[in-house]
């Protein structure tokens, strides 16, 4: 059962009864107004930790003149809820004149560290901090500490105290936790009015470009750094402070990328001032294979497929015995496609193995954001590439290598900086539908979710195969936003964009809808099998009349 303690004496006596039954004691310092980020630390913290205590205090050592003390959110009574769920076993919620008691004189600080980055404009904030951080060991004397590496400037200032003073506990630093749109978790966020939360993702977009950047080659810090400035001031945040690519360990900056990185952001959205940070691992650069050809693909093959109701990956069921990822491979090769990257996610340790046999390269999208933020995840294999992209799904394995090659020939035969294919379904309920002009050239997608008694009547649908310049695309990709109510990035979105820049953007009306079935569901599943076998019926007839014998087709 959770208990609250408010003193010193106590949480020292609550702790020390912990510690005689052989409790392994860990500790998780927040400032409260708990967010899920807090409470994947705490439970990280009961991963490894018999006995888990959360201290809660907004601490007014670590806040300048001019910062937001006073109006820092606090609302107790709903974290102990919250850590209640996750098992915590004790809240510390000292008061102000507890931890810093009348003619209180001691400082802390880590010099050096605590004068660049967030330190250069927070004067005395990682002091204050230090202090706070190295009291409250000093009261629970946990065997480990958790603290989250958004605050990244911050953990390599603690690990370097605790190193450093010999305190003699552990240092467990746990990865940001992020919303879907992947703005990092923090109390902060809630001063954010609903324009300012959409542009604060400019923070998680310029370091996703950064990242990408270095993956794919880029070794000039100042460029990279240059970029990701750009993207902010595009994304519309208001003052930014610095961009910083930096050694993870002593927090150096960096000026030729050599070996793994931490790229950092701080940046101010109306009047609320956001930090982020991201890890990037730096390879041995491998020789990237020369892309055969004009024509690149990607495909899509991160789903989960949670309606599927399987452990197995969507991509990987089967239809006439292959998996349906397989079908849309051998589309695109057909098709005269030279390289093939596949986007990897959900169930990825075995998806991988399969495409590797096929020849296919492939690129991780660890958290899906959208089709729009897969996609973006094979830029640093096409990086410099300039010459058209088709973008398949992994879970449509109707589509046939004749529509391809169609597909790609009007694209160039039109100077399309876009092509899209597009059908006529019986039912079109659930997606996006093509509003047309009189003229018959492509207006708009509409979802349906947003289209009107008229529009919902049009029964031509968004097929989801795209033909793209390379260049055009992922200049579109890194301008998307996410604001739409599954905080994700569309790809259909570029489409707006493109035309914005004016490209030219049209939607190619192909003969047979069954391909572009895609697969959510058993029930899908059985449909597109359903439709294989029929064609192979209709093949093996064909093949029959040429030789003089014709078979019935079974009804």
């Amino acid at each position: 059962m959770l208990r609250t303690i408010r003193t010193e004496e106590d949480a020292r006596k609550a702790v020390a009864r912990a510690r005689k039954r052989g409790k392994r004691v860990g500790l998780v310092p927040t400032m409260g107004y708990l967010h899920d980020g807090h409470l994947a630390l705490v439970r990280e913290a009961r991963k490894t930790c018999d006995y888990v205590v959360v201290s809660v205090f907004v601490n007014p050592r670590q806040f300048g003149p001019e910062e937001d003390f006073e109006r820092y959110p606090r609302d107790l009574r709903r974290d102990k809820r919250l850590l209640a769920k996750e098992g915590c076993d004790l809240v510390f919620a000292p008061a102000a004149k507890d931890i810093y008691p009348r003619g209180f004189m001691t400082t802390v600080g880590v010099g050096g560290l605590r004068d660049i980055m967030c330190g250069r404009v927070r004067e005395g904030h990682f002091d204050g901090v230090c202090l706070v951080v190295l009291k409250l060991i000093n009261i629970i004397r946990p065997d480990v500490a958790f603290f989250g590496e958004k605050d990244y400037q911050q953990l390599v200032i603690i690990r370097r105290m605790v190193d450093d003073l010999s305190v003699g506990v552990d240092i467990v630093g746990v990865p940001t936790v992020r919303d879907k749109d992947g703005l990092a978790l923090s109390s902060r966020n809630a001063y954010l009015d609903p324009e300012e939360r959409r542009r604060a993702t400019a923070l998680f977009r310029s370091l996703e470009l950064g990242r990408l950047l270095i993956t794919g080659g880029e070794r000039r810090a100042e460029e990279v750094r240059r970029r990701m400035v750009s993207a902010l001031i595009e994304g519309g945040v208001d003052r930014i402070e610095y961009v910083a690519i930096v050694d993870p360990d002593t927090l150096e900056e960096v000026r030729h990328i050599r070996s793994d990185v931490r790229i950092a952001v701080a940046a101010w959205v109306g009047d609320t001032r956001l930090i982020d940070n991201v890890p990037v691992e730096v390879r041995a650069r491998r020789r990237r294979r020369r892309v055969k050809g004009r024509t690149a693909a990607v495909i899509m093959a991160a789903g989960e497929g949670k309606r599927m109701k399987s452990g197995l990956p969507k991509v990987l069921h089967t239809m006439g015995g292959r998996p349906l990822v397989r079908w849309v491979v051998a589309a695109a090769r057909q098709a005269g496609v030279g390289e093939i990257i596949a986007v990897t996610g959900h169930g990825g340790d075995m998806v991988r193995p399969v495409l590797e046999r096929l020849g296919v390269e492939t690129v991780v999208q660890d958290v899906q954001r959208g089709t729009g933020h897969a996609v973006l995840q094979a830029y640093p294999l096409l990086k410099g590439f300039s010459g058209d992209v088709l973008v398949l799904s992994g879970d449509v394995p109707l589509v046939r290598a004749s529509t391809l090659r169609k597909l790609l020939s009007d694209h160039r035969r039109h100077s399309n900086a876009v092509t899209f294919a597009t059908a006529v379904v019986p039912d079109a309920t659930g997606y996006g539908r093509i509003v047309r002009a009189r003229d018959g050239s492509f207006e708009e997608i509409v979802e349906e979710k947003d289209a009107d008694a008229k529009t919902r009547r049009i029964k031509e649908i968004n097929g989801g195969i795209y033909c793209f310049k390379a260049g055009t695309m992922f200049d579109a990709l890194l301008m998307l936003t996410s604001g739409n109510a599954q905080m994700e990035y569309y790809l259909t979105d570029t489409l707006g964009i493109i035309r914005s820049r004016g490209g030219r953007v049209e939607a190619h009306l192909i003969d047979d809808y069954t391909e572009v079935l895609g697969v959510n569901t058993r029930k899908d599943l059985r449909t597109v099998a359903a439709v294989y076998a029929r064609r192979r019926r209709d093949e093996d007839n064909k093949r029959g009349v040429a030789n003089g014998v014709h078979r019935k087709r079974k009804r």
